[in-house]
């Protein structure tokens, strides 16, 4: 009997949060661990409200591209802190620009501050590269924030977009990934870290809809935690990849070695898996 309550619980937890329809993340078990992402479109948040045992991790947009930076990135950044949230950057990565520019742009925002998480990589657009050309292109950028901060920095893209242009590059790299999929648990070939299992977040301290995540696959936010010892933030230079090849920014041409896969089964952090009181 108790065990199938627990399975309908989960059933319950999936059709909320893999749904398109408003999740009150206030309504949780204080067990689960849930993340948020944030930019300027969320307007201005009062975190003293948002934090709570179940909402202590946030990320925040700092740039895009070469030039842009979100205006509220320090502001957001310092008041989730000052709030008890622990806090990491992202920057959406750009066709437009040069890798190595939108990552020194990154790195030069991101020493405003004094972020508690690993930087992340937002990818969700294609359009003029080919998939070869976005993944040397991505590989650059990660490499120099690597360079800098000391740590992988996470990947994040939509299931879809993963399967059809990333994964081959990445999906054995090593770096932590987090996939948006709003209806169903995520499906891919690699160890997923962070589930964004809606976009329709209803969060007090937000006046409007906010993206929501949750851990995966056993993962908890320390495997996510900026290192102690990190470098200094700063200009990161390009450097070769494990395999001693070094990465090419947008050479045109097929990877040299083709990531092998490997079926990764994927399922909720045993944290998030308490999210009603059974």
């Amino acid at each position: 009997m108790k065990k199938n309550l627990f399975i309908s619980a989960m059933f319950a937890f999936i059709s909320i949060m893999a749904g398109a329809h408003s999740v009150s993340v206030d309504s949780l078990s204080q067990t689960c661990k849930v993340l948020l992402d944030v930019s300027r479109h969320q307007g201005d948040i009062d975190f003293t409200q948002v934090v709570s045992p179940t909402v202590k991790w946030v990320y925040v947009k700092a740039t895009e591209g070469k030039t842009y930076t979100d205006p509220k990135f320090v502001m957001n950044t310092r008041a989730a802190q000052a709030a008890g949230m622990k806090v990491g950057a992202y920057c959406f990565f750009s066709e437009k620009s040069s890798a190595l520019a939108q990552a020194e742009h990154f790195l030069e925002t991101i020493q405003l501050v004094d972020l508690d998480l690993i930087p992340v990589l937002d990818v969700e657009v294609r359009q003029e590269y080919t998939p070869e050309q976005l993944c040397d292109s991505m590989q650059v950028f990660l490499d120099c924030v690597e360079a800098a901060i000391g740590c992988k920095p996470m990947i994040y893209a939509s299931e879809t977009f993963y399967k059809h242009f990333l994964h081959d590059a990445f999906g054995e790299s090593g770096y932590p990934l987090w996939i948006a999929k709003y209806s169903g648990v995520p499906d891919v070939k690699a160890d997923v870290t962070l589930w964004q299992s809606s976009n329709q977040g209803i969060v007090s301290g937000i006046t409007t809809a906010v993206d929501v995540s949750v851990f995966m696959n056993d993962h908890r936010p320390r495997d996510i935690k900026m290192p102690d010892k990190r470098k200094p933030s700063g200009s990161g230079k390009k450097k070769s990849s494990k395999d001693g090849k070094k990465s090419s920014r947008i050479s045109g041409k097929s990877p040299s070695v083709t990531q092998h896969e490997k079926r990764g089964q994927v399922k909720m952090s045993s944290d998030n898996q308490q999210l009603f009181s059974i």
